[in-house]
């Protein structure tokens, strides 16, 4: 997924096959375009189509300082699900 902004690329999504047939989500949007929205919207936009691709459980990596994605992450339904690790690891399941 993108986002653009006049033309130009903002921020991208995607979601990467593991080994164990999870998915890991990464997501980056530019400084200048952060708290804008544009990241609840890429994420929105991959979660759903993750979802009617079947995709069942989906997680991340987050680094501990980073509150306000953090926060965001939890707001969707991301769970802690690594604590022990130098950044923090996140889950979310996309299927029942």
């Amino acid at each position: 997924m993108l986002a653009r902004h006049d033309g130009a690329v903002v921020g991208h999504a995607v979601l990467v096959p593991d080994r164990h047939g999870d998915f890991e989500l990464a997501i980056f949007v530019l400084r200048a375009y952060q708290r804008a929205g544009i990241g609840t919207g890429l994420l929105g936009a991959l979660l759903g189509a993750g979802r009617e691709a079947g995709v069942e459980r989906i997680w991340l990596t987050v680094e501990r300082w980073n509150a306000p994605a953090i926060a965001l992450y939890r707001k969707i339904g991301f769970e802690a699900s690594d604590t022990d690790s130098f950044e923090l690891e996140m889950a979310a399941r996309l299927a029942d």
